[in-house]
């Protein structure tokens, strides 16, 4: 057997990495894409960071499009995922998604409380979106890479 010959163990981790690499691109052009439909809110002149939602026009079919792609970029995609990962990576990602919901379920009561007593701004669909996100990505490098 000389370098250039693959065995089966090189030759199926070389896929895994390829198709990695093919979802992870997928996954940019979705964010892509809902970042430029979400751009062009308005002429560009919304924030949707402020929460003031309520005074926002969308075109019905950009907002159809949006939807669709978010929920295929949050909840179809990592299902998908997961089908196509190993076990202890599924467990791993599965106690993440787990960590961010109980970080979500206790953060928005103590929110809300500081907010009540003059502490904070009130509780937002975006900040709390915010906490699901950063609480399960930090959840998930401390799970993948603890010593």
């Amino acid at each position: 057997m000389n370098d250039t010959d693959k065995n089966y163990g090189e030759q199926k981790v070389k896929n895994q990495n390829r198709k990695m690499l093919k979802m992870v691109a997928f996954s940019l052009v979705i964010g892509g894409v809902i970042g430029t439909l979400l751009r062009n809110i308005d002429g560009g002149a919304v924030n949707l960071l402020t929460g003031n939602t309520e005074n926002i026009s969308l075109n019905p079919l950009t907002a159809i499009l949006v939807a669709a792609a978010i929920f295929i970029g949050l909840i179809g995609f990592p299902l998908y995922s997961l089908r196509h990962v190993d076990e202890l990576e599924r467990r791993i990602n599965i106690n993440a998604t787990a960590i961010s919901g109980l970080a979500v379920l206790g953060a928005f009561p103590v929110w809300l409380l500081l907010a009540i007593g003059g502490l904070l701004p009130h509780p937002t669909a975006y900040g709390m979106f915010l906490i699901a996100m950063a609480s399960g990505f930090v959840s998930y490098l401390w799970l993948k890479f603890r010593p």
